[in-house]
């Protein structure tokens, strides 16, 4: 059985993961031209840093935010660390609005769906008078 309470630093951690997305160029289509190849390299490179809190147990993550700059995702991340050093799971997962519970329910459009489980008779006839 595993912990429910405790210091925020028991259950998480913090990181940074860096996307890169590459941009194909813009072509330069003319009316007496049909096809025009691409060039062999791509122009630019667009990077996005997330900043994701893990929980240790099951690893599964969810991204606080997004940043476009390096520099800001690394503040916001020595940040986020002091306070998994200084709160508990509880304060936390309020104040970073953290839902990594292994909950069967999932969220559709702001309703809980709960899943069906069904037992291994499922074609089996049923009276149903």
């Amino acid at each position: 059985m595993s912990k429910t309470f405790g210091k925020a630093s028991d259950f998480y951690r913090v990181r940074i993961i860096t996307l890169e997305q590459e941009l194909p160029p813009d072509f330069d289509w003319r009316d007496d031209v049909l096809y025009r190849s691409p060039k062999e390299s791509f122009d630019m490179i667009k990077r996005t840093y997330c900043l994701q809190v893990v929980d240790l147990d099951s690893r599964k993550y969810q991204v606080l935010k997004e940043y476009s700059a390096k520099q800001e995702a690394t503040q916001e991340k020595e940040m986020v660390e002091e306070d998994l050093k200084s709160f508990t799971k509880m304060e936390f997962e309020k104040k970073y609005e953290i839902s990594l519970s292994d909950d069967s329910t999932l969220s559709i459009d702001g309703e809980n769906v709960i899943e069906e489980k069904r037992g291994d008779n499922v074609n089996v006839p049923r009276n149903l008078s």
